[in-house]
């Protein structure tokens, strides 16, 4: 059975308590409108607007962040971080959080998300390096059990035999600042949260 819960705006639980190891319950659920989620950022009506998913394996996998335009559509990037779930966890506790990717450059007229390989900082500190994923891979049997939700965090059963996935989805506003930077910013129109979460893209 798949869990899907919104968080209870009157409880005011950071979100990255969705990645703790170990869950007594899950957070309650609430029977009002899935809101967009977490950021106080609010962006100008130009902006794009994408879908993000974090999962995060409850065995000793590595998270993973993905983003595409609509959860029917073949990811932008799916990137595989160098920490597993309780380091994630632990480093996302903060008010303001900034995940940063860099990679150099790798020829004239690359795409930028098309790096294989990321070296990742967050809040300011040296992650090590993440890794793109293409192709056929767990990820898509993951990404289709959560197909139907656009905003949520919750929990994905055992059905192939890489254990169980938590996993937290929402909607990010997309901006180009150039062919060599993007970011991405998760967002909470309610601001029930307090908390932001920024993506940035970086070539140098």
């Amino acid at each position: 059975m798949l869990h899907t819960e919104c968080e209870d705006a009157n409880h005011h639980q950071p979100w990255w308590n969705m990645f703790k190891p170990v869950f007594d319950v899950l957070v309650s659920c609430c029977t009002c409108s899935p809101f967009l989620l977490f950021s106080l950022y609010s962006p100008p009506a130009a902006v794009a607007t994408v879908m993000g998913t974090i999962i995060c394996p409850t065995n000793h996998g590595r998270v993973k962040i993905a983003m595409q335009n609509h959860a029917e559509t073949f990811p932008l990037v799916t990137l595989e971080l160098p920490l597993h779930t309780p380091h994630f966890a632990t480093l996302v506790r903060s008010e303001t959080n900034r995940i940063v990717f860099t990679c150099p450059h790798g020829g004239l007229g690359r795409p930028l998300l098309s790096a294989p390989v990321w070296a990742m900082l967050c809040n300011g500190k040296k992650m090590g390096f993440a890794v793109s994923r293409a192709g056929p891979h767990e990820d898509a049997s993951l990404m289709e059990m959560i197909r139907s939700v656009t905003t949520g965090a919750g929990l994905l059963p055992d059905k192939a035999g890489f254990g169980e996935h938590r996993y937290l989805r929402g909607q990010f506003v997309w901006t180009v600042g150039s062919s060599d930077s993007e970011a991405c910013h998760l967002v909470d129109p309610s601001g029930c949260f307090g908390q932001e979460l920024s993506l940035l893209f970086l070539r140098n």
